[in-house]
């Protein structure tokens, strides 16, 4: 949503009046024929010419404007946000598709994780079954012989019900590594959101988890190296006025995202992490005040009187 909201803002804010038509296929997962459905009308008006660009954000949207993109007028931009890596190749064949690959940050999320628990035995690396858990599961599957000091466990919800996935979590060993990546497919276990499932992993890890969605921050998980909604919300909305206005010449087909690090710090505090560990290129959340941020006024009038003190005791 930050990134929908974002383009909206931008758009609102441009040189020109624009009218923006807005499908969310976010409550339609899973069904897959409905969403070619409703998306129809859509089509018809990308095809007569209606719009004058196409932005698709994850995995559903993605996979629909792809899937129809030959029947697009050819030299329509078209914005691509999505997870699923697309083909040098692919994306030279289209010359109006820009892709901004999203990234789950496994690699980066196991390193900062052995950084923060180097004692680590076991990892437990957890992605869903749409094509972008898929495509990072088997991603993940190829860093086993970086760290053969740890024993790797990877749960892909092709395989796992949610409730087998926090069973195999809460089974972990005390010396555990649990980076959680997605699980989108959430609803056919009877699980209201994402957030919801990661609030009983939480309960379920015998160290906190990490995860790469800043979403998820707030619902028990300790931080990670995550894509920013917001920060790359605005990226795609700059991409997108840039190429409405036609000011500059195209950009690259395609652009990564900027990962980051964050910590919750009522999180780390509560699990008793040493402060030495902290990264050093991390922004803190739920960060307590010090006495001085918290008590700023009490202390400079106590400051103001304790300094009159003294000034009347010298003069007398």
């Amino acid at each position: 949503m930050k990134v929908s909201d974002a383009i909206l803002q931008s758009v609102e804010t441009g040189s020109k009046n624009a009218v923006v038509d807005y499908l969310n296929l976010n409550t339609l997962r899973n069904n897959t024929q409905y969403q070619e459905d409703i998306f129809r009308p859509y089509l018809n008006r990308i095809q007569s010419g209606f719009y004058d660009m196409v932005v698709a954000l994850r995995d559903d949207a993605v996979e629909l404007v792809m899937k129809n993109i030959d029947v697009m007028p050819k030299k329509m931009p078209i914005i691509a946000c999505g997870f699923r890596k697309s083909s040098d190749d692919f994306l030279r064949q289209y010359p109006n598709l820009t892709f901004f690959f999203l990234d789950f940050h496994i690699p980066d999320n196991i390193e900062l994780g052995l950084k923060i628990f180097p004692d680590t035995r076991t990892i437990a690396v957890i992605t869903d079954s749409y094509p972008s858990g898929l495509y990072a599961h088997n991603r993940a599957l190829m860093l086993r012989n970086l760290y053969p000091q740890c024993r790797f466990i990877f749960i892909n919800s092709s395989r796992y019900s949610t409730n087998k996935m926090l069973e195999t979590v809460g089974n972990l060993q005390e010396k555990s590594l649990v980076i959680f990546a997605s699980w989108r497919g959430y609803a056919k276990d009877g699980y209201s959101s994402q957030e919801a499932v990661v609030r009983e992993l939480a309960k379920k890890v015998k160290r906190p988890f990490l995860t790469s969605s800043e979403e998820l921050i707030n619902n028990g998980a300790l931080g990670g190296f995550m894509f920013s909604a917001d920060l790359n919300g605005r990226r795609i909305a700059s991409l997108a006025k840039q190429l409405l206005e036609k000011k500059t010449p195209k950009p690259s087909a395609a652009i990564h995202d900027s990962g980051k690090v964050f910590i919750d710090m009522a999180v780390w505090n509560k699990a008793n992490i040493k402060h030495s560990l902290l990264p050093a290129n991390a922004e803190f959340l739920n960060k307590m005040p010090s006495i001085w941020e918290a008590y700023r006024t009490e202390l400079t009038v106590l400051l103001c009187a304790f300094g009159f003190i003294i000034i009347l005791l010298i003069t007398l």
